[in-house]
């Protein structure tokens, strides 16, 4: 469903030149952003609203630099589920920008020595899981079949992605990960207003799920 939301709004809501019938020009928000009503921008607001209803829950749709439709609490942060992946690639090819990882390619077990030792009856075969395995959802760990041989959805993956990527690669302790890499690498330089999170659910909850509003 996240996709599809995602989907649905690249295609409505992408800044085509056909699309706009005002005169408009191209802002970048400030401390806060600036408003504007969708007709002056171009747009008619009867098909926002039932998109908006359509899709229920809340969001907001930002037109040449300014806010100009929203509908739920919008400002809210929330945890977002699934649609962290981007999230966790970016920091993953960062990391190898920063020097901290050499490829895609390196080993977890790198990093994660124990993984040499699983699954002995199946030929060690963890020890071959790479990052861009994880990244791709390819490393099939928990399950019988090789790393790149099949497509494996699975939390297990993604809770050993996240730790070692932030424990191990970035060296930071889990309850550090806002302050040390969320914030200064990534959310202070977009300069976001609502302090997004990887403890969606709190402190007392697990590190890697993403709170962050629309």
């Amino acid at each position: 469903m996240l996709i599809l939301r995602f989907v649905l709004f690249l295609i409505v809501f992408l800044p085509f030149p056909f699309m706009a019938t005002a005169e408009t020009s191209r802002v970048f928000p400030g401390k806060e952003w600036e408003a504007a009503s969708p007709e002056e921008v171009g747009l008619d607001s009867a098909p926002l609203d039932r998109i908006a209803e359509y899709l229920g829950g809340e969001g907001c749709l930002i037109r040449h630099g300014k806010l100009i439709f929203g509908w739920g609490d919008y400002a809210q942060r929330g945890d977002v589920a699934s649609a962290v992946k981007p999230w966790f690639t970016h920091f993953l090819l960062s990391a190898i920008e920063k020097g901290l990882l050499p490829s895609l390619d390196t080993p977890i077990s790198d990093f994660v020595p124990c993984l040499k030792d699983l699954n002995p009856s199946l030929e060690w075969k963890d020890r071959l899981i790479t990052f861009r395995h994880m990244d791709t959802q390819t490393s099939c760990y928990g399950v019988t079949e090789k790393p790149g041989t099949a497509f494996d959805y699975n939390d297990f993956q993604m809770a050993l992605f996240f730790d070692t990527l932030m424990t191990k690669v970035y060296r930071v302790p889990l309850e550090a990960v806002d302050d040390q890499v969320l914030h200064p690498l990534l959310t202070d330089m977009l300069q976001c207003q609502d302090s997004p999170t990887f403890y969606a659910f709190g402190p007392n909850g697990r590190a890697g799920r993403l709170g962050v509003s629309p």
